[in-house]
């Protein structure tokens, strides 16, 4: 462990700004220029920084841990972690370190016994402070040593994110980088790592159309208007008019759900001020058309979130859109291809990398003409 009175030297040798560190002095932050930190709270097991940006729009918090070695002693910073996630309320937070603890046992690998009320403290931790494990490639595991002249495997590093993370870095990823001069993996954090060409999306059916009075109708006259051509042509046809003709009918009829449920929001809370300052059959009209319109745009942003996760086992009527948020965002962390390694052993990070790589790794196939 580095001494506190190296910091100075060692914030030079590597060209950062500043630095500081906690009570015990096994946590060091380091920050290069246009970056300013304020710390929120410091002990022994971790240091809770506001961390703002030149470049950016908002503030984001930053948790860095170093957690002790039993399990005993790691209930404090347990304590510190679910009450600092409610101070965070919702801003991007990230909680990234060692934390001496598994989740699962499918994180160990060794001959010994594993302490499962420790593990289920650190998993009931995470989703107390609604955190999620950002998707990791690389080694399996993050730390290795023998242990009764055993060779043992733990993911004792991680790092966490909550869903407002996620949102505002989608792409987010964790390398787990090589083992050297240390029995602990570094840990590389890719905040937003795939900036290449947008694509088109594909289209997608939206539950929340067949709600609509209109949807039947909009089908049914797209569906029952002549195309050229017969059998499984003309049903192709028809399939991929039908495709646009509802694109443009969701742009008209519903348009940008996200924005309509602020705006449904905000009217309602105009009409509210206005009563307050005068009550007439008028205004109460007013607010109850708006408290429709604003149960409508829930209905919808509820429907799209629950197609979006494709939670099956949800109930029915279960309105918790932080959880959709969640599932969803988690689902896409794990199916989002962050780096791919090409013939020559290059590794290829950028979508537009990945993309060319992956074609140039399957070549067309010859065309083959059948003559009967």
């Amino acid at each position: 462990m580095i001494d506190a009175s190296q910091l100075q030297s060692l914030i030079q040798k590597f060209k950062f700004k500043l630095g500081l560190c906690n009570p015990t002095n096994k946590i060091w932050i380091l920050w290069r220029e246009g970056v300013a930190v304020d710390v929120q709270v410091s002990s022994d097991q971790l240091l809770h920084l506001a961390i703002t940006h030149e470049t950016w729009t908002r503030v984001v918090f930053g948790t860095f841990v170093y957690a002790k070695c039993t399990t005993v002693e790691r209930r404090p910073l347990w304590q510190d972690l679910i009450s600092i996630s409610r101070r965070v309320g919702g801003e991007p937070w990230l909680v990234g370190g060692d934390f001496n603890a598994i989740v699962s046992l499918d994180e160990y690998l060794g001959p010994a016994q594993q302490d499962l009320q420790a593990v289920s403290e650190f998993a009931d931790t995470i989703a107390d402070c609604g955190l999620n494990t950002l998707p990791a490639f690389g080694s399996r595991f993050t730390w290795s040593g023998i242990r009764r002249g055993r060779w043992v495997w733990k993911r004792l590093d991680r790092i966490l994110a909550n869903t407002d993370w996620q949102q505002a870095y989608p792409c987010g990823s964790v390398q787990h980088l090589s083992r050297t001069g240390s029995d602990h993996s570094p840990l590389l954090l890719r905040m937003n790592n795939h900036q290449g060409t947008p694509r088109p999306s594909a289209f997608k059916f939206q539950q929340m159309w067949v709600r609509h009075p209109t949807f039947l109708e909009v089908v049914r006259a797209s569906w029952e208007r002549e195309v050229q051509g017969y059998g499984m042509f003309a049903f192709s046809s028809k399939l991929k008019r039908l495709k646009q003709v509802l694109k443009e009918w969701n742009k008209t009829t519903f348009g940008d759900i996200f924005a309509n449920l602020k705006k449904a929001e905000a009217k309602v809370k105009e009409c509210e001020i206005q009563m307050e300052g005068e009550d007439s059959d008028v205004l109460r009209s007013q607010w109850s058309s708006a408290q429709a319109a604003l149960l409508r745009c829930l209905a919808d942003e509820e429907t799209y979130w629950k197609q979006k996760a494709r939670v099956r086992w949800l109930k029915e009527g279960d309105a918790n859109t932080k959880f959709f948020h969640a599932s969803l965002l988690n689902k896409r962390s794990r199916l989002t291809i962050h780096q791919i390694q090409d013939n020559q052993g290059h590794l290829l990070e950028t979508n537009d990398d990945i993309g060319q790589g992956a074609a140039s790794f399957f070549p067309a196939a010859p065309l083959r003409i059948r003559r009967g």
